[in-house]
């Protein structure tokens, strides 16, 4: 295993007399030469400074007053911002956090999950914001397409809502007969759900 560290992430180095604030992305590593002259090679030229010391893997960075170079192993740690954790897109995260995947439907993205012994999709209908319904049922009956006010952009408070909603009876409707007297009042409501 190796530690990776992007050195153009690279904050601040400690050295033996402290931490040193670098400019940022001026951290480098390479080989260490001494010369008697300036290290400036205008393009085209030849080396016009025959190198007089080579001193074995070295850094270099610049501070607000001027650079500092050295051997590596001078270094004693490093600061570096933390790498970003891409998070993917919001259908990314939405089919992780419901535990199902990203597909391809109607020619844009939709993410299928299960609940249960049911499969769901969630979408961004033509208005910008999130839909879900019971898997196959996005083009057909629009009572059975529940359309929840978030923008595409918000997709964080989605899946408690697309949760809520299924776990409130939300796709049961069409499965139950139409005159069953106990369930009379649930029934209404579960229609106004679909």
């Amino acid at each position: 295993m190796s530690l990776r560290i992007n050195t153009s992430a690279v904050r601040a180095v400690l050295l033996a007399d402290g931490w040193h604030v670098i400019v940022p992305g001026s951290f480098r590593l390479d080989v260490l030469e001494f010369s008697q002259h300036d290290p400036v090679v205008p393009a085209g030229s030849a080396e016009p400074n025959p190198i007089r010391s080579t001193g074995g893997d070295g850094f270099e960075f610049e501070e607000e007053d001027g650079m500092v170079a050295g051997p590596l192993s001078s270094v004693l740690a490093v600061s570096y911002a933390a790498p970003v954790k891409s998070l993917g897109s919001g259908f990314d995260q939405l089919a992780q956090l419901l535990q199902g995947e990203v597909v391809q439907a109607g020619g844009a993205q939709a993410v299928h999950f299960s609940y249960g012994n049911r499969q769901f999709e969630v979408w961004v209908d033509d208005s910008g914001q999130w839909a879900f319904s019971l898997l196959g049922h996005r083009s057909g009956d629009r009572e059975l397409v529940s359309h929840t006010g978030l923008s595409a952009a918000e997709f964080r408070d989605l899946p408690s809502m697309v949760m809520g909603e299924i776990k409130g009876g939300f796709g049961r409707a069409q499965d139950r007969p139409e005159s069953d007297p106990a369930e009379g009042e649930s029934r209404s409501a579960n229609k106004r759900l679909e």
